[in-house]
C-alpha cells in the first residue's frame, strides 16, 4: 500500500520505482517456482471471488511490472502536488497497510480465540464450500492434513482403521497438495478416505492454531469434536459421534 501511494502520487520515484520493481520480481520469481513445482493451483490473493493459476498470476504480473517502468518514465500528473500532501498520503497507506492484517484473514480469528477462547463445542459451523458432498447434513469426520507432512504419514494406518469402522461416519480428508502429490500419497499409502484438495486459505481457515492432523466430527454441519496431532481413541471418536 505504501510504495503503492508513493508512486501513485509521484512521491520520491527514485526510491519507490525500484522497490517496487524488487517486489514485484520477487512476486514474478515465487509465482513461477510455483508454477514450475506444482506446489499450488490457486495462485489467488482474493480468497473465493477471483481463481488464478500460478502461470496466470506470474503472467499478470510481468504485465504490471512493464506498466510500472512505463509510467515511472511519463508519469507527471502528481508533480504540482504540494509535498506534504504527498507525505500525508504515503503515511495513510502505509497505516492502512499495517492495519489490513489485522482486519481480515486468519489472524483476526486467532486474535478473536485469544480474547473470547475457542467456540464452544456443539456451537461452532462448519463452512466450506464443498460442491461434492453436502457437509451440512449428516455426521461426518474430516481429516485435516498433508500429503508431506511426516507425522501424518506416520499415523495412517491408524488413520485408516477409524475409516474403516463401520460404526463411525464417512472419514474425507482435506489437504493443500496438487493432484500429482495425492496422486504420489494415495499410490502410496492406499488410504481408506477419499483425500480432497481446498483452497489454501480454506485449508489454513480450518486448521487455525490447531497442528495437523487435526480430526473434525461434525453433525448437520455444527463442529461436535476437535483433535490436533494426537489422534483419539475409536472408543472416544464413537463417543463423540453419538452426541
Amino acid at each position: 500500500c505504501c510504495i503503492g501511494a508513493a508512486l501513485t502520487v509521484n512521491f520520491q520515484p527514485r526510491i519507490g520505482v525500484p522497490l517496487a520493481t524488487m517486489l514485484f520480481i520477487i512476486f514474478i520469481a515465487a509465482t513461477g517456482w510455483a508454477w514450475y513445482a506444482g506446489t499450488t493451483d490457486d495462485c489467488g490473493c482474493f480468497g473465493s471471488w477471483v481463481e488464478r493459476t500460478p502461470k496466470e498470476a506470474m503472467l499478470e504480473d510481468m504485465i504490471i511490472l512493464c506498466f510500472l517502468l512505463i509510467s515511472w518514465k511519463w508519469n507527471s500528473s502528481f508533480k504540482k502536488w504540494p509535498y506534504f500532501m504527498k507525505e500525508f498520503l504515503v503515511a495513510i497507506a502505509f497505516f492502512v497497510g499495517l492495519s489490513l492484517p489485522l482486519t481480515v484473514g486468519p489472524v483476526i480469528d486467532r486474535i478473536t480465540t485469544a480474547l473470547t477462547g475457542p467456540a464452544k463445542e456443539g456451537f461452532e459451523i462448519f463452512k466450506l464450500d464443498f460442491p461434492e458432498k453436502d457437509l451440512s447434513v449428516g455426521k461426518h469426520i474430516i481429516i485435516i492434513m498433508a500429503t508431506d507432512c511426516p507425522h501424518c504419514r506416520d499415523v495412517m494406518d491408524s488413520l485408516n482403521k477409524i475409516a474403516e469402522e463401520k460404526d463411525l461416519p464417512e472419514v474425507i480428508s482435506f489437504v493443500m497438495n496438487n493432484k500429482e502429490q495425492r496422486d504420489d500419497f494415495i499410490f502410496e499409502f492406499d488410504p481408506a478416505f477419499e483425500i480432497y484438495q481446498i483452497k489454501d486459505n480454506d485449508y489454513w481457515r480450518l486448521l487455525g492454531d490447531g497442528e495437523i492432523p487435526r480430526i473434525i466430527i461434525i453433525n448437520d454441519g455444527i463442529v461436535i469434536k476437535k483433535w490436533d496431532l494426537v489422534l483419539p481413541d475409536l472408543n472416544s471418536l464413537k463417543a463423540a459421534a453419538a452426541r
